[in-house]
């Protein structure tokens, strides 16, 4: 799926010139970029117990065995149980 998002040029001169430098497309370095942030964001919100082990591998768009690799490469200790039920999503 495409979707259109508008991008404050302020915001967007930063990605353009890494991507002139490094030579590469724009839409690569924000892939990249948007990539990176729901890592960040799906190990941050597993760690703290707000979603399983699934539902994390599910936002990172990858398998459970790539999703614990994931984790055990960032240090994260894989939790074992029941997560905080009023943080469940589902």
């Amino acid at each position: 799926m495409d979707v259109l998002v508008k991008i404050p040029g302020d915001e967007m001169y930063p990605l353009a010139e890494v991507a002139k430098i490094k030579k590469r497309k724009f839409e690569e370095i924000l892939d990249e970029v948007v990539g990176d942030w729901v890592e960040t964001e799906a190990v941050s919100m597993y760690t703290q117990g707000k979603i399983t082990l699934w539902k994390a591998a599910e936002i990172m768009g990858v398998s459970l065995r790539e999703m614990i690799e994931i984790l055990e490469n960032k240090g994260v200790e894989i939790q074992v149980g029941r997560i905080k039920n009023e943080y469940l999503i589902q």
